[in-house]
Formats: C-alpha cells, sequence, structure tokens
C-alpha cells in the first residue's frame, strides 16, 4: 500500500481507536456511578439490615458497571473495522471523495473492485 495512504488510514485509526476509548471509558464510568448512587440510595431509604441483601445490591453494581466496560469500551477495541471498512467510513463522511478512497484502498490491498 502507499506510504501516504497508509499513514492517512492508520491516522484515522488511530482517531477512531481515541474517540472509541474515550466514548466507552466515559458511558462505563456513568453506568458505575448512577448505579453505585441508585444502589446507596435504594439501601439507605430501605435501611437493609440483612447483610446478603446488601451483598447482593454490591454485586448488581458490579455487574451493571462489568457490562458496560464490556459493551461500550472492549468489544469496540476488539472488533474494529479493517482498512477497506474505514475508507467506507471516511468517504461516507466526506461525499466528496466519490469512491476514489475506497478504489485506491481496494487496489492498494489487491482486492477486486466492487460494483456500486
Amino acid at each position: 500500500m502507499n506510504e501516504s495512504l497508509r499513514e492517512f488510514i492508520g491516522a484515522v485509526r488511530r482517531h477512531v481507536q481515541r474517540a472509541v476509548l474515550a466514548v466507552g471509558a466515559s458511558v462505563a464510568l456513568c453506568v458505575s456511578i448512577w448505579s453505585a448512587a441508585a444502589w446507596c440510595a435504594v439501601d439507605w431509604f430501605f435501611r437493609f439490615g440483612d447483610p446478603f441483601v446488601r451483598w447482593m445490591g454490591t454485586v448488581a453494581v458490579v455487574a451493571a458497571a462489568g457490562s458496560a466496560v464490556w459493551r461500550y469500551l472492549i468489544r469496540p477495541l476488539v472488533w474494529f473495522p479493517d482498512e477497506l471498512a474505514l475508507a467506507r467510513a471516511v468517504e461516507r463522511r466526506i461525499p466528496a471523495l466519490r469512491d476514489r478512497l475506497v478504489a485506491a484502498v481496494q487496489f492498494a490491498l489487491g482486492a477486486p473492485a466492487e460494483a456500486t
């Protein structure tokens, strides 16, 4: 692949990864804080005396935080599009390219041209 094209696709990839990391960490942090605050409010309002109920609430808070980390942080960073998918995404955002970027990436990768 041409070096300038490789650098451009690499820069787009790094930019998208940073954005996914920032959004995922923010969502996971918000879910963690709000679920902990909700559990504290429920515990304070009902004044649970049973340690088992308090442990189950804590487990629910940890499960909510873990599922948010998995859904919004780990999974988007592990599954990441290839160069061709990134080129298509750039062309959706910049329609003036008119399939030139996708064609250049396909040519550089040796992929067969697709009929659009």
